[in-house]
């Protein structure tokens, strides 16, 4: 169990590295805005990373 928690992490911690690094090549290569960008990176961090890393569902927002 704690070697898949770790795993998982170490996952989390890897897709908001790459998501937090590719803006400015985004930008370049789609000619898009500071503030396109920032919204792409905002909704990729923004979903729960357990559904992300895990494969489980996430928690519904309403409970």
């Amino acid at each position: 169990m704690l070697v898949h928690t770790c795993a998982a992490q170490f996952m989390v911690v890897l897709d908001v590295s790459v998501v937090n690094v590719a803006p400015p090549s985004l930008q370049t290569d789609l000619g898009s805005t500071t503030v396109d960008l920032r919204w792409a990176v905002n909704a990729a961090t923004a979903v729960p990373p357990r559904g992300r890393a895990t494969g489980t569902p996430a928690p519904d927002a309403a409970a």
